[in-house]
């Protein structure tokens, strides 16, 4: 199985993913629960890395892309009471190209869990934001 790379980080169920990195995330994390003293604290949380998700999104336009193409070229270009223009074998392995390359290159906004961490708040705030222990 493919390992993925982990594009954003956040709380579990997160409606809106917008931290590259996961310190970020767990800084707005404990921001996000309002507690002002270290000592009232939970002394873990759980932060989540989500992948995009990669569907095969084009699967539904197979054909759809050329035969639309096609059409609106015949009404611009065609005899009009002539026949519809069928594809050519290589129009058809055009249109499965371009589609690879849509497939590979468009970045769906959905995504989806693949990694769950828990952190001791306390060793991380020691670690990455000792200020916050002077207060």
């Amino acid at each position: 199985m493919e390992e993925r790379k982990v594009d954003y980080w956040g709380a579990h169920e997160e409606e809106r993913l917008i931290h590259d990195e996961k310190n970020e995330a767990i800084e707005a994390i404990l921001e996000d629960l309002g507690i002002e003293d270290i000592a009232d604290m939970p002394e873990t949380i759980e932060v989540c890395g989500y992948a995009r998700m990669r569907p095969n999104i084009v699967e539904s336009y197979k054909g759809d892309i050329l035969e639309r193409l096609l059409e609106s070229l015949d009404e611009e270009h065609a005899d009009p009471e002539g026949d519809s223009t069928e594809p050519t074998e290589a129009m058809q392995e055009a249109e499965a190209a371009f589609l690879a390359v849509i497939q590979k290159e468009y970045a769906p906004w959905g995504c989806e869990e693949i990694i769950r961490e828990t952190v001791n708040v306390k060793e991380w705030v020691k670690a990455y934001c000792p200020e916050w222990l002077e207060t």
